[in-house]
């Protein structure tokens, strides 16, 4: 029950920090502030990493624990990128790939959708990147979106800063939208 405590603090603790980089960017250029991250979002990462984490019995809790706790590190990646702080998540984005590819009855649409964001976005140099996309295609295509504004809608529901991700996100937008095209001339506006 430890972890599982632990757990939910860890997404309370992304959530309010999310919550006040949004507020603190209303009032000033938050990226430059080195302080902020190491005062702010080291000790969410850290609470993170110490989140006990084992998929081998594939127990649908855990995996998607597991899959949050992945796509949670990401994110915090991202944050500490926009800080200027640039970091190999290779390992994550494997990990990531691995625990969304195990079927489960647990399937939350908008959680599904964050995490392949997420991993598409932080995976423009792995050889999982054409997962993720054709992946985050596929979802987009089922959930019958026609707007990218939908996409961040579901984003945003989750967890968001806008502009986080800067110019890979526009990017990863602009091949999704490409795939969508190439497959069923769906155009994502």
């Amino acid at each position: 029950m430890r972890g599982s405590s632990i757990f939910v603090s860890a997404i309370a603790n992304l959530v309010n920090l999310s919550q006040f980089i949004i507020k603190e960017m209303s009032v000033r250029d938050i990226w430059d502030d080195g302080v902020f991250a190491g005062l702010y979002v080291v000790p969410v990462i850290s609470k993170f990493l110490s989140i006990p984490h084992n998929i081998i019995n594939q127990n649908p809790v855990l995996l998607r624990q597991e899959m949050c706790r992945l796509g949670a590190l990401l994110y915090l990646a991202g944050i500490r990128q926009r800080f200027g702080v640039e970091l190999h998540l290779e390992i994550y984005v494997s990990k990531l790939k691995l625990v969304l590819a195990i079927p489960t009855q647990d399937h939350d649409v908008l959680l599904s959708l964050w995490l392949l964001v997420l991993g598409g976005v932080q995976s423009f140099l792995s050889e999982h990147h054409g997962w993720f996309v054709s992946a985050t295609a596929d979802l987009i295509t089922r959930l019958q979106y026609s707007f990218w504004d939908e996409v961040m809608v579901a984003l945003n529901q989750v967890v968001w800063i806008e502009g986080l991700l800067g110019a890979e996100f526009e990017n990863f937008r602009m091949e999704i939208t490409s795939i969508l095209w190439e497959k069923s001339e769906y155009w994502l506006r």
